[in-house]
């Protein structure tokens, strides 16, 4: 008999969010077809995460060289956001960042807990119950070439940035949303950039928000270029069950012949910090992410790697009575680090960098994939565990425990 499954069939589409959570776990995921940005730490798949707290300065400074700060005029519901000028000694008005599996934020005022939202009029922003709306979703973008910590704020909606209303530049002007303005030093754009903690996990959110965007083709990331920096040698990735798990429900050996198909696509872990909960995939024959990184990544590597790749064979093996046979297999993977310089639409960029693990061919670095013909009664340590590595990864997804 011959029994046959293409990795995901038997326990959930590679695309679902049950196999995302698994691929968030692992770091590096089998996904058809495609990339994954993800991270080691890993929640819920909806499930917002703390950033940690800033303060919100504005870039802009007036004549006396003093600085700005973003406070609300209230502690209740409705309370408008405005400026206001640092004088000493002040009061800080902190801010909680929470992030969001698609790299978006919400911003919310530390003492009262209410969320930073749009209100019903781009002329001020206000303060409002926390509730998950689109009119309380964030991303950050930075602007490098200005120091640690210059960001724009857009609003996930409609991509406009929050702004000192009307360049009204006095005390208690109104801070509301606005199309982003090209920064140039002397004559403008400067209303519109914010300073906030230089904390890598900020970076870290808006490096994976730009790469999908730019995935998307989204007008506000026109531009993301992959720079090939350094590889690590090749070597066997994680386990996978590529065949099904057959049962021997019959009172003799039986030998079986079971096909299997490993498809291995590759991963993208953002540099920075490791600590947010972001899951992003990216594939298809028209990802810009994809197209950039494989141009970076072939001129170093040539023909040794390739986006995906698929093997399918067979395997021969005898089942004794009473018990589980199945195929895993570890597919030779290679990371190449790297950096990304991301533009945004008015002109800002920034750079990020990351670690790309891409499936190679056999040979390479001397290496090869590996693959294990695992029976639930095959050979154990004292502890009860698998002698083989693949065997024992896979054990449960075959059914053993």
């Amino acid at each position: 008999m011959i029994m046959e499954r293409r990795r995901g069939e038997a326990f959930g589409s590679a695309r679902s969010p049950a196999y995302r959570l698994i691929c968030l776990a692992l770091g590096i995921c089998s996904v058809a077809l495609g990339i994954v940005i993800s991270p080691i730490s890993t929640g819920q798949a909806h499930a917002s995460q703390y950033l940690g707290e800033t303060k919100l300065f504005s870039h802009w400074t007036d004549s006396s060289g003093a600085s700005w700060q973003v406070t609300p005029s209230g502690s209740t519901v409705g309370s408008g956001m405005q400026l206001t000028k640092v004088e000493w000694p002040y009061r800080q008005h902190p801010y909680s960042v929470h992030s969001h599996p698609d790299g978006t934020i919400t911003i919310t005022e530390r003492d009262n807990g209410l969320c930073l939202d749009i209100g019903t009029s781009s002329e001020q922003l206000i303060l409002n119950t926390c509730n998950n709306s689109s009119s309380q979703s964030w991303y950050l973008q930075y602007h490098q070439a200005l120091g640690a910590g210059v960001v724009r704020i857009r609003h996930t909606n409609d991509d406009k940035c929050m702004n000192i209303w009307g360049g009204d530049t006095k005390n208690y002007a109104k801070i509301g949303l606005y199309g982003c303005q090209a920064y140039r030093e002397g004559s403008g754009g400067h209303l519109d950039l914010w300073h906030v903690d230089p904390r890598p996990e900020y970076q870290q959110v808006a490096d994976q928000r730009a790469l999908m965007m730019f995935d998307r083709h989204s007008t506000a990331v026109p531009s993301a270029q992959f720079q090939y920096g350094s590889s690590t040698l090749a070597g066997a990735g994680p386990a996978e069950m590529v065949s099904v798990a057959w049962h021997n429900n019959t009172s003799a050996p039986s030998q079986q012949t079971l096909g299997w198909s490993d498809t291995t696509g590759y991963t993208y872990t953002n540099g920075g910090s490791v600590t947010a909960t972001l899951g992003l995939e990216f594939g298809g024959e028209k990802s810009p992410v994809k197209a950039s990184f494989s141009v970076a990544v072939t001129g170093y590597w040539g023909n040794a790697w390739s986006t995906s790749q698929t093997v399918s064979s067979s395997s021969t093996f005898t089942v004794n009575p009473g018990q589980v046979g199945w195929v895993a297999r570890g597919q030779l993977l290679k990371s190449a680090t790297g950096t990304w310089t991301i533009k945004n639409d008015v002109g800002d960029t920034w750079t990020a960098t990351g670690v790309a693990t891409v499936p190679v061919a056999n040979g390479t670095d001397g290496k090869g994939s590996q693959v294990a013909l695992c029976t639930s009664d095959g050979e154990k340590n004292s502890d009860g565990t698998f002698k083989n590595a693949l065997c024992q990864t896979t054990r449960k997804l075959a059914g053993v425990f």
